[in-house]
């Protein structure tokens, strides 16, 4: 979790041009960035896709991994397990068809198992549907459809950390603002 206050410095800090503040903020945040940049350019696939390229090119230039998987196998060492909601609003329609694609890949806790790893934490960057209380999941689940991408026991486990995930998002948006409106 991310200190507001230290925030606030690494914002004044890059804003005298510290590289030190850039790179810790960078860290702190690149986990959204496609998706901020998809929003930030209408959509501009190829500018996001960059974007990430270059994230990925870092990780690796500093030692990182960041493997994208559909082999169970390659769980195994993994010290995070990031999930996504199948179906955004706006696609209901498609929620079948997904749900028929993505079911195999729910995280469950035999998934966090796979790692190997006791430690290994779990992210999804909410909204997430991990049990059956919401509208949506209750009448998906009464045509026969479960469409939670996680279950409800990894989500409440002590390996969920998307609260605090959903936190920091929050401070990364308003690090955004800051910069932005020149505050």
């Amino acid at each position: 979790m991310v200190n507001f206050t230290d925030e606030k410095h690494l914002l004044i800090d890059l804003k005298d041009g510290s590289f030190q503040a850039f790179e810790r903020l960078y860290n702190m945040y690149s986990g959204k960035l496609y998706n901020f940049i998809m929003r930030l350019s209408s959509g501009n696939q190829y500018m996001a896709e960059e974007v990430v390229q270059s994230t990925f090119a870092e990780a690796r230039k500093n030692g990182g991994l960041i493997e994208i998987t559909d082999h169970a196998e390659d769980l195994k060492g993994a010290d995070v397990i990031y999930g996504d909601v199948w179906a955004s609003m706006g696609e209901e329609a498609q929620i079948p068809e997904r749900v028929g694609l993505l079911s195999p890949f729910r995280v469950t806790m035999d998934t966090l198992k796979a790692t190997e790893n006791p430690d290994v934490l779990y992210l999804h960057c909410l909204p997430s549907f991990h049990d059956f209380e919401t509208k949506m999941a209750k009448e998906w689940q009464a045509k026969g459809v479960d469409i939670r991408e996680v279950t409800d026991e990894v989500f409440r486990s002590r390996h969920s950390v998307v609260f605090d995930e959903a936190e920091n998002r929050m401070r990364s948006i308003k690090a955004v603002m800051v910069a932005t409106i020149g505050a």
